[in-house]
């Protein structure tokens, strides 16, 4: 049986989260265009480029790394 690209990023964010993974966003420009499996495999895509060093991934935008208020 084939796994999925659905299949393959869910894991990629399982073993992400392990490793301290707090959050993820991802923009479509047109959702009702694309299915799961066509944003999965893009997604899946670039994390593969990025293995093979033909693009960098951004690790933070800073937003993840401020401070609360105390109380």
């Amino acid at each position: 049986m084939k796994t999925t690209e659905r299949a393959k990023l869910r894991a990629t964010f399982h073993a992400k989260k392990a490793a301290g993974l707090k959050d993820m966003k991802f923009f479509l420009t047109n959702p009702t265009e694309s299915t799961v499996e066509d944003i999965c495999a893009e997604v899946n895509h670039w994390y593969q480029e990025v293995e093979a060093g033909n693009a960098t991934q951004v690790v933070s935008w800073g937003d993840a790394d401020r401070t609360r208020a105390a109380a």
